[in-house]
């Protein structure tokens, strides 16, 4: 607010927002580092086990159960999720 009135921005000052935010993605992008993927042995019997939008009220009992079993696994947290579960968080 200035001078008592709202400054509302224009659709022009908009879009000049996002063409710089938009080329400051694509410098960003271009100079980022490659990684490569990781080579495996095609020959071996192998799982990937992945575990989304966690965690939640059964994480913990799971990972007790991935530990006895020496299994590993991917786990994709929600940020919400996470918040609720701190203590599980920390052991993944």
């Amino acid at each position: 607010m200035m001078g008592g009135r709202i400054e509302v921005f224009s659709m022009r000052k908009w879009k000049r927002i996002l063409s710089v935010l938009l080329l400051l993605a694509a410098v960003l992008t271009c100079f980022s580092p490659i990684c490569e993927a990781e080579s495996l042995d095609c020959g071996a019997k192998l799982l990937a086990i992945t575990f989304d939008d966690g965690p939640g009220p059964y994480t913990a009992g799971l990972l007790d159960e991935l530990a006895a079993r020496g299994v590993k696994a991917t786990f994709f947290v929600s940020g919400y999720r996470a918040a609720n579960y701190p203590e599980t968080l920390k052991r993944i």
